[in-house]
């Protein structure tokens, strides 16, 4: 059943090999995240285990961002968005940094990055769409 899944995956946190570790917590962040448990998100992504694979960390980075820009820590997103960036580059990204900035009332700052997405060919119609916008704010 479900508990006793959860409780083998926390085993394996502590326990388990480097690679098992990984997967045990990207499996419990979403289960964690889908169930609406921010709480139990936000702890896991405070575990000190290296995530290898570079897509995995950049998504795992970018929740992390997210859960501190909900609760309105802006300089903690900022800071979990750009280590998102370093392992795998996303113009989304790139745009949550620019509204964290704005955010912090950093206007140039977020300017210069939404301006940058725009000017950029490979940027979605969404990314540019709400770099627009955002940039109509500034």
């Amino acid at each position: 059943d479900k508990d006793s899944g959860i409780l083998l995956l926390s085993k394996v946190l502590e326990e388990g090999s480097d690679a098992s570790k990984q997967v045990a917590m990207a499996t419990l962040v979403n289960h964690y995240f889908t169930s609406d448990q921010s709480f139990e998100v936000d702890s896991l992504l405070n575990m000190d285990i290296k995530i290898t694979d570079d897509v995995l960390s950049s998504k795992l980075l970018t929740l992390k961002g997210d859960i501190r820009s909900n609760n309105e820590d802006y300089e903690a997103a900022i800071e979990a968005y750009e280590e998102s960036a370093d392992a795998y580059p996303s113009l989304d990204v790139e745009f949550k940094i620019a509204e964290a900035h704005y955010k912090l009332g950093k206007n140039d700052k977020a300017k210069e990055i939404v301006e940058s997405i725009l000017e950029n060919e490979d940027a979605s119609a969404t990314v540019k769409s709400k770099s627009s916008v955002l940039k109509s704010r500034l």
